[in-house]
């Protein structure tokens, strides 16, 4: 059954990668969402899920599409096992950790400020400070 999914999901990935990212996206970070406030108690707020749902479907598989190509053009994948692949996978995560990390969660928590607070800058800047050294450091 497993390989079965494996399968179908590499031709949908093959044939149509970017639609492929979006909807796989909208459906992992739309469930970890209603997952998470589940378990943190207190009922589904359906804005907050909604907003994860529109960052989900717009703005992460599309900036992760792009980046990890352009990761994979600069830094080619080597196979698990073969000599280096270790050395290898150490590079693209240091690239991602120091480049791409800090820009993406910069632009997750303005994106959901701005959404949340209606397009009030002033709150984007507060959120984006308040949040965005703490989160860092608990991303790493």
């Amino acid at each position: 059954m497993a390989s079965r999914l494996i399968s179908w999901y590499s031709r949908h990935l093959h044939a149509a990668p970017l639609r492929t990212k979006v909807l796989s996206s909208l459906v992992i970070l739309t469930a970890a969402d209603v997952s998470r406030q589940t378990i943190e108690g207190g009922g589904i707020d359906g804005k907050r899920t909604a907003r994860m749902a529109l960052f989900a479907s717009s703005v992460h598989p599309v900036w992760i599409h792009h980046w990890f190509n352009l990761v994979e053009a600069q830094i080619p994948s080597i196979a698990a096992g073969q000599a280096g692949w270790l050395a290898t996978a150490g590079k693209k995560m240091a690239l991602d950790q120091s480049l791409s990390s800090p820009i993406f969660l910069g632009g997750f928590l303005a994106f959901q400020a701005l959404v949340e607070s209606g397009g009030d800058l002033q709150a984007v800047r507060e959120k984006v400070h308040a949040n965005w050294w703490t989160t860092m450091k608990l991303g790493w």
